[in-house]
């Protein structure tokens, strides 16, 4: 696999369309990538005869830009040349190796990439080591053929042990292995060395076009961005396409310009997510992950909008702001509906007194108050958004470990229903900035664990077992009570 670096210059021969044929320099460097294309003729201004572009570039690869974007084409003057031009365009997918990657055709026959905190999840502890006593296997190596090594009274030895198979789900969009990639070299006066990287593969039951195989591939990583607790940056991302010839069988090597933040630029880089922190991981077996992997794609259709909201909130990390608590408690309102009860149950008395005030609403004249009335009228019996909270943490039973948690989401709605509809609150929220961060993480935290209870995630072993603060729900657990006791003594009741 290539690895993603800062940035990557390589120029080459890029082709239109109807044969032409232009010379482009292409900058691979994350959201500031680009692609300049040069011609002594005028070039399109049309965006559409950008939108795919191919190339061969002249270290031997070949390149397809897909998603692109023209920012613009303009002319210049040459002494001794005359009049030239050039186009400046933004790809938002680039795919660079020994053979093209078509724009639409289904021909992606597997994705692999590798994510920073891998490890964290897929947590082999015993895969690498040395042995702690090496005496035993002093004799093997003597008699090893070829091998002529004096020992002294305190060799090393360090080992593979050779499992390079960690996990293989079979899952609704298809089979997700995790292998072990070790390298090693032969060693020598400077030493010797055993690496190795984590690569998770997405093989679908049959052949995709590249853009299916980008949507699930974040499927996927906003899976795996849960339960580490931040978004993953990748340092490879390789595609196989289908083919009968051994060449184009190759690896790809794929970058999501929008997507793709190399490792090196991102925040917190000696706050890797320890393994007790993760919400599952293989470090007790692979099973959990495995059931809860396939359980969440499974579901990923019905709740995607909701958890797609879910990780744009978190993607936020310490930045806290009214948006994203609005955004944090409307993502319970847009599950759908069969994640709760049904309506509400209505006594007689209350649903004769609805029936006579629709009635009376509707014998009035047309205006704005009329229909504001009938409206609410009508959402009487339906659940309320601090029911439908309500109903999603007592279902999962979180409220029996984070005691007064469904009073914290109630009062967390009522903050967001004064920053939307300007309903006064118990506090000033606006000089409560603490309160507000805590609403926010409640609402966060209460989202995603019953999300995750509901498909089978053993949430009181998780919540009982030695943490740190380097996952937001296991800082939010850990610092509840606290948290809990500033609430009650801010809100008064």
């Amino acid at each position: 696999m290539e690895e993603f670096c800062e940035s990557k210059n390589v120029t080459g021969e890029f082709f239109l369309g109807e044969g032409r044929k232009v010379f482009g320099n292409l900058r691979i460097c994350g959201r500031d990538t680009s692609l300049k294309l040069f011609d002594s003729v005028e070039l399109p201004k049309s965006s559409e005869q950008y939108s795919y572009i191919t190339g061969l570039l002249h270290d031997g690869n070949w390149v397809s830009l897909h998603g692109n974007v023209l920012l613009g084409v303009s002319s210049y003057f040459r002494q001794h040349v005359g009049l030239n031009y050039s186009a400046d365009i933004f790809p938002h997918c680039v795919a660079m190796g020994p053979s093209l990657v078509p724009d639409s055709d289904d021909c992606v026959q597997s994705v692999s990439f590798v994510m920073k905190d891998a490890s964290s999840v897929f947590y082999e502890f015993d895969s690498f080591s040395s042995v702690t006593d090496p005496e035993p296997f002093i004799p093997l190596l003597e008699n090893d053929a070829g091998m002529d090594v004096k020992f002294g009274c305190h060799p090393i030895i360090a080992y593979f042990s050779g499992k390079f198979e960690i996990a293989v789900v079979q899952t609704s969009i298809g089979e997700i292995r995790t292998d072990n990639i070790p390298s090693h070299d032969l060693g020598g006066p400077d030493g010797v060395r055993i690496d190795n990287y984590i690569a998770v593969t997405i093989k679908p039951d049959e052949p995709l076009s590249l853009q299916e195989s980008m949507r699930r591939l974040r499927v996927v990583l906003r899976f795996f961005g849960l339960v580490i607790g931040r978004e993953q940056g990748l340092s490879h991302l390789n595609i196989v396409l289908q083919s009968d010839e051994p060449k184009e069988s190759l690896p790809v090597a794929v970058y999501r310009t929008m997507e793709d933040v190399p490792p090196q630029e991102e925040g917190r880089k000696n706050h890797r997510p320890h393994p007790r922190d993760i919400l599952v991981s293989t470090l007790d077996g692979p099973e959990d992950y495995s059931n809860l992997l396939r359980a969440y794609l499974r579901s990923d259709e019905d709740c995607h909008d909701a958890r797609v909201r879910l990780q744009n909130s978190l993607r936020n990390s310490n930045s806290y702001t009214i948006d994203r608590l609005v955004g944090a408690a409307n993502m319970f309102d847009i599950l759908p509906d069969k994640m709760y009860p049904n309506r509400v149950e209505l006594s007689p008395e209350l649903a004769e007194a609805k029936k006579e005030a629709k009635q009376l609403f509707k014998s009035l004249p047309d205006s704005v108050e009329r229909s504001s009335v009938l409206g609410a009228l009508g959402r009487i019996g339906k659940l309320s958004l601090k029911r439908k909270i309500e109903s999603r943490v007592v279902s999962t039973n979180l409220d029996k470990y984070l005691p007064g948690l469904v009073e914290v989401l109630r009062e967390a709605v009522n903050c967001r229903n004064h920053y939307v509809h300007g309903v006064p609150g118990w506090v000033d929220y606006s000089d409560r900035t603490d309160l507000v961060r805590f609403f926010t993480d409640a609402l966060e935290f209460s989202f995603a664990a019953s999300d995750l209870v509901d498909l089978g995630w053993d949430f009181k072993s998780w919540a009982v077992s030695p943490m740190t603060y380097r996952h937001p729900f296991s800082a939010f657990v850990k610092s509840y009570p606290e948290q809990f006791r500033i609430f009650k003594s801010a809100v008064g009741r």
